[in-house]
């Protein structure tokens, strides 16, 4: 069974809760495409009925229902501080089109 995070642990890293959800989406993006290269999942090619029923199905070399979750990875990275990230800083023009919204 998965940790519970707390949320006020969260929030400790900044004041905007929808940073952190998009900080810990694209840090779990990361981590799927690593897996995604170090681990390639089989292809399917089209093949005729006689010779589906010849082949036995390929065993796969990794049971990534064992592995962690790449969103608990990257929320613990963020809790860790170990996720660095900048915040962009926006120009005159954008800063007054959020202030009339």
């Amino acid at each position: 069974m998965a940790d519970t995070i707390h949320f006020s642990k969260l929030m400790n890293q900044s004041e905007d809760i929808f940073e952190l959800a998009l900080l810990a989406a694209r840090r779990a993006k990361q981590i799927n495409a690593l897996r995604m290269a170090k681990y390639p999942l089989p292809t399917i090619s089209k093949r005729t009925e006689e010779e589906d029923y010849e082949e036995t199905p390929k065993e796969y070399s990794v049971d990534w229902d064992k592995m962690e979750k790449p969103t608990t990875i990257g929320l613990n990275q963020l809790l860790e501080g170990e996720v660095i990230f900048k915040r962009a800083e926006l120009e005159d023009n954008e800063r007054e089109a959020t202030k009339e919204l």
